[in-house]
C-alpha cells in the first residue's frame, strides 16, 4: 500500500481522500508525517466516551493502535501544549477504563497551523490516577460554581454594568 505521499492527485481523487485546502494544508501535511513516522492503525475517531457515576462525557479525537499499544490521541492546532490537556486526555482515559477499555498510552499530537512547523507528538508519562484526580477536582469545582451561581446569586442592573451580588442568609 502506497503512503499517502506517494499517492498521484488522481489516485487521491479516486480513493476518496478530501481536497486539502490552504487553511488546513500544514496541520494535514503534519498528520500525514506523524502516521508515515509511526504504525499507526485506527480503531475509531470522534467517539462519544462517557463516566455515569461521574456524570461527564466528552468526543475523544481518536483511539489506535500507535507502535503496537492502544493509545488515546488527541490532536492539537494550538501554539503549544497546555497542561491543561493533560486533565482533558486523563478525563478520556477514565471515561474509556469505565467503559471497560483500558488505554495503554495516552498521545496528544500538536498539528501546527503555521507553515514550515513540525508536529509535536507528546506521551503523557504523568501518573493517571494524578490526573484523573485533577480532572474530578475541576469536574466538581464547576458544578458546585454553577450551583451557586444558579441558586446563590442576583443579578443587579446598574444600567451600564450589571453585577452579580450572593444572596446569602443575613445574620
Amino acid at each position: 500500500m502506497k503512503k499517502y505521499s506517494e499517492l498521484t492527485e488522481v489516485e487521491k481523487k479516486k480513493w476518496g481522500y478530501p481536497e486539502i485546502t490552504s487553511d488546513i494544508e500544514n496541520p494535514a501535511k503534519q498528520f500525514i508525517d506523524f502516521y508515515e513516522k509511526h504504525e499507526v492503525n485506527f480503531i475509531c475517531t470522534e467517539k462519544i466516551v462517557a463516566h455515569s457515576e461521574h456524570l461527564v462525557a466528552g468526543r475523544l479525537d481518536s483511539l489506535a493502535f500507535v507502535d503496537g499499544k492502544l493509545s488515546l490521541v488527541d490532536l492539537k492546532t494550538s501554539s503549544r501544549i497546555s497542561e491543561s490537556y493533560i486533565i482533558q486526555v486523563a478525563g478520556y482515559a477514565m471515561c474509556l477504563e469505565y467503559m471497560g477499555i483500558p488505554v495503554e498510552r495516552r498521545i496528544i499530537l500538536r498539528l501546527p497551523k503555521i507553515k514550515g512547523e513540525k508536529f509535536e507528538a507528546i506521551e503523557v508519562d504523568t501518573p493517571l490516577a494524578a490526573d484523573t484526580k485533577a480532572f474530578l477536582a475541576q469536574r466538581y469545582a464547576y458544578e458546585w460554581a454553577n450551583m451557586i451561581d444558579c441558586k446563590y446569586t442576583e443579578t443587579i442592573n446598574h444600567g451600564k454594568f450589571k453585577e452579580k451580588k450572593l444572596k446569602l442568609k443575613k445574620i
